[in-house]
Order: C-alpha cells, then structure tokens, then sequence
C-alpha cells in the first residue's frame, strides 16, 4: 500500500478526544472514524485472520491485507 496522507482536524472545543464512531462531515455520506489504539488492535487481529484464511479465499485474504495495512498506517510513531 502506498503512504498514506494524513488529514489534522482541529478536535471540536468541547471534546477532550474523539472516541471510535460514525462521524459526518457536512452533507457528505458518513463514514467511520477509528481511534488509532482501536485502530492498531484491530489490524492486529485482521492481519491474524487474515494468515487463517488466505488459503480458502484469497480475495478476501487480499481485502482485508489491505485494510489492516490502512488501520495501521493510524500508528502515531510514524507521523511524528
């Protein structure tokens, strides 16, 4: 996968940190918002379903490779 860009919004005034949820901008679709602990966690169970699976299905093995690599990309020691 290819490096991954990093968009920095301001958090909103009366939030100390953004929990994992659905999030909107605008009028645009909502979309998933994955705080990077959660995020990491997640990645490291994909990767290892991942491994389990990769033999019977290999697009989905595929699929979910790269998911796992975009949930860890959330890892804030590489944008330091």
């Amino acid at each position: 996968m290819n490096d991954i860009n990093v968009t920095k919004l301001p958090l909103p005034k009366d939030m100390s940190r953004m929990e994992s949820g659905v999030i909107q901008f605008g009028d645009d679709w909502p979309g998933i918002f994955v705080r990077g602990d959660d995020a990491l966690y997640t990645a490291i169970n994909l990767s290892e379903v991942t491994k389990l699976i990769e033999k019977q299905n290999s697009l989905l093995s595929v699929n979910l490779t790269n998911f796992a690599e975009l949930l860890f990309a959330c890892d804030i020691r590489k944008h330091k």
